[in-house]
């Protein structure tokens, strides 16, 4: 099994729950890439097995250049998720 995914987030204002936040645009991507494996080991009884290795980019604090003093604390994230499950069916 083979998996490839991708998200895009874009909303021109952000929620400010308090009067101190700042509304600012929210720019996501979000792109993951995956295999997996069935394996049936009894009648109903069967392994999966799951790796995906997943990636987020904040694309508007990449790009945002309010305050020239200091680089911006990214967003941005990457990772694996590994994954296996046993089910029985009955």
């Amino acid at each position: 099994m083979a998996e490839a995914s991708i998200e895009r987030w874009s909303s021109s204002k952000s929620v400010a729950l308090t009067n101190r936040d700042i509304k600012k645009p929210i720019e996501y991507l979000d792109n993951s890439y995956g295999l997996g494996l069935d394996y049936d080991f009894a009648p109903r009884t069967s392994l999966y097995l799951r790796a995906k290795r997943f990636f987020h980019q904040d694309l508007y604090y990449k790009d945002y250049r309010d305050t020239p003093t200091g680089p911006w604390k990214t967003q941005d994230f990457d990772g694996w998720f590994l994954f296996m499950e046993v089910k029985n069916f009955f």
